[in-house]
């Protein structure tokens, strides 16, 4: 995913202003924006996250008593009333990035969290680097099928849609938006047996949601569109059905040298 820093930060400052005053709206959800960890003495670039800085947030959340939910959760939170937890958040990973796979799980069940990750099915399995077409931060290698049945399979990630082939959706025209949300919802059903209910937009805040992605985003049978709008997911106005709680939904995005104390700033309830 790529994204205007600028407007990120713009919209992190906002909203750490408007908790620090207040404190965080109540029947919402932080929802965190996670790419990459490194392993050690990786080079950091600005979407990816060191393992011991990445590890300190894991603890903190858990020292705050913050519980980690999934789209399943709030699916049936808004569906069918489902209690959420006192103090719910969602991890999310974009891209598919194989160290999700081979970092971040064995974490998830250190600290027995949940986390959701938003793959590309067009780039499972690729390695190194991809397709021009799809602009990624720098060359990955993505997790493969069968780490992605893995995840599937363990009880506490949850997959979910990136795209087909992480292009912008609002560039193309009516039908090419169809083809990469039904495509990639069907492969990803079809080949590791789950069921996709939210899909986060490639851009993020740049123009990918309008009404002209969020109209067929519902109606080819997505709950949630993410973006990388700055807030708290509004648990109230998607139990209205309101689109602009469902497929605008907000994500708090973290930096690559976000400290626990930055996130707890902005959360403002830890």
């Amino acid at each position: 995913m790529q994204v205007s820093l600028f407007r990120v930060s713009r919209h992190a400052f906002l909203l750490a202003l408007a908790l620090a005053a207040c404190g965080p709206p109540e029947n919402t959800v932080p929802v965190l924006c996670y790419h990459s960890v490194l392993r050690p003495h990786e080079k950091r670039e600005r979407l990816h996250i060191e393992y011991a800085l990445f590890r300190s947030h894991l603890a903190r959340f858990q020292q705050a008593g913050f519980e980690t939910i999934t789209t399943d959760d709030l699916k049936a939170a808004i569906e069918d009333g489902t209690p959420l937890p006192p103090k719910p958040i969602m991890l999310t990973f974009d891209d598919g990035i194989e160290d999700f796979h081979e970092i971040v799980l064995p974490l998830l069940r250190e600290f027995q969290m949940k986390a959701v990750a938003f793959v590309v099915p067009s780039l499972t399995g690729l390695a190194v680097k991809p397709p021009k077409w799809a602009v990624i931060a720098r060359g990955e290698r993505f997790m493969s099928w069968a780490q992605l049945a893995r995840l599937a399979r363990s009880g506490i990630v949850k997959i979910e849609s990136h795209t087909l082939t992480h292009q912008s959706v609002y560039a193309g025209n009516d039908f090419q938006r169809r083809l990469e949300f039904v495509v990639s919802k069907v492969l990803l059903e079809q080949r590791l047996g789950v069921s996709i209910h939210a899909l986060a937009y490639p851009y993020g805040a740049e123009g990918d949601y309008t009404p002209l992605t969020a109209t067929p985003l519902g109606q080819t049978g997505y709950t949630f569109g993410f973006t990388t709008f700055s807030g708290r997911f509004n648990v109230g106005a998607a139990e209205r059905r309101d689109p602009a709680g469902l497929y605008n939904a907000p994500r708090i995005w973290i930096h690559s040298d976000d400290s626990a104390d930055d996130i707890c700033n902005r959360l403002g309830d830890c």
